[in-house]
């Protein structure tokens, strides 16, 4: 069981490190896209840099990366564990998939935030958190028009989403509502620090909106 789990996350990991942004500005464009605006390595330089087409490519691409961590996941792991202990290990190759995005293997260690590919594993793991995150991004983004912003506030309601979409699941044990919350919101965690740079351009008016 625990080499299936070890599997698991290590495809995560290796199919988080395929950074989508960088490989389609270097074979398309012949740029490194780490260069260019923000320097960050995803969908939001690509847009600002390349337009809307390449942009919608790696959107959908790290959509992908984070359903398909997820999916190869419950194919390895689906016969050795019961349902609740499975997303708690589906939770662990979400964790996998967002590390090796922020920091790929292929690309010294130096990738992109992870919010796609985290919004790509929660479609598998839990619909109803996802709905409610696509929501909070949505609503965040029609007032501010800033990506980050939108995102960063979706993924603090990560935590509280799973937490209490979870809650009221009368076959999960609070040890379970525990680990999922746990894992959530080391997930959050993540993202949010990944936005550092963000988060100081925004308390400075600094940040860029995306225009109409």
């Amino acid at each position: 069981m625990i080499l299936k789990i070890l599997i698991s996350c290590f495809f995560a990991y290796i199919i988080g490190s395929l950074n989508f942004s960088i490989l389609i500005s270097k074979k398309f464009y012949k740029k490194n896209i780490k260069k260019m605006g923000s320097k960050n390595a995803g969908m939001t330089n690509v847009l600002r840099n390349f337009g809307v087409l390449p942009a919608l490519v790696v959107f959908i691409l790290d959509i992908l990366k984070g359903i398909m961590s997820i999916f190869i996941c419950y194919l390895i792991c689906k016969k050795s564990l019961n349902n609740n202990l499975l997303v708690c290990v589906e939770y662990m190759a979400a964790l996998s998939v967002q590390l090796g995005h922020i920091f790929p293997i292929f690309h010294k260690f130096k990738g992109g935030k992870g919010v796609l590919v985290i919004a790509g594993s929660i479609v598998f793991i839990n619909i109803k958190v996802f709905l409610v995150l696509i929501t909070v991004f949505v609503l965040v983004f029609k007032f501010s028009k800033t990506v980050s912003l939108s995102s960063i506030s979706a993924t603090f309601f990560l935590p509280i989403s799973t937490f209490f979409i979870n809650y009221f699941n009368k076959n999960l044990s609070g040890l379970y509502l525990f680990l999922y919350t746990f894992f959530s919101t080391i997930i959050s965690i993540i993202i949010i620090f990944a936005h550092k740079n963000n988060i100081k351009r925004l308390l400075e008016k600094k940040e860029p909106k995306i225009k109409k």
